[in-house]
């Protein structure tokens, strides 16, 4: 996001009678990386509710810099996070660095055997398989609507 400092109302500008207000914009770079070293470096135990509140923070985090979406970084799960998800269908031949990295962490956090990769290879397809699988969903190997919805227990 970006950072907004207002540093005079008394300001003026050729063209425009009176004072103006003056601001500095800055881009928030310092809770990028913070969300950034959270997105890597968290030791996930099956199950834990604070956690599953950091991932859903991590996916957002992966969807703004990975599409140059806006979301705000916190563990709301709305249509819209759910309506954008949708729209990232990941498989072995169309992922992103830091989506797949978040999903990752969603199934470790569901209790399957991965580490956190970046990587949508085969042994993330076919956990993806299994997960959709196990909840009844139709089967593809990638991220469905549906398959998002079902991790984020919607």
């Amino acid at each position: 996001g970006m950072i907004g400092w207002q540093y005079t109302s008394k300001g003026r500008v050729n063209g425009i009678q009176g004072n103006v207000d003056m601001d500095v914009w800055y881009e928030d770079i310092v809770e990028e990386e913070k969300d950034i070293t959270a997105l890597q470096n968290m030791d996930i135990q099956k199950g834990n509710p604070q956690q599953f509140a950091q991932i859903v923070k991590n996916i957002k985090t992966a969807l703004n810099l990975d599409f140059g979406l806006s979301f705000l970084i916190d563990e709301t799960i709305d249509e819209v996070l759910l309506i954008n998800l949708a729209n990232v269908n990941l498989s072995t031949k169309a992922y992103t660095y830091n989506t797949t990295y978040a999903l990752t962490q969603l199934l470790k956090w569901w209790g399957y055997g991965i580490e956190p990769t970046s990587q949508y290879g085969n042994a993330v397809s076919a956990i993806i398989s299994t997960f959709q699988s196990q909840v009844g969903i139709t089967v593809t190997g990638t991220t469905t609507a549906d398959t998002w919805k079902k991790l984020l227990g919607k």
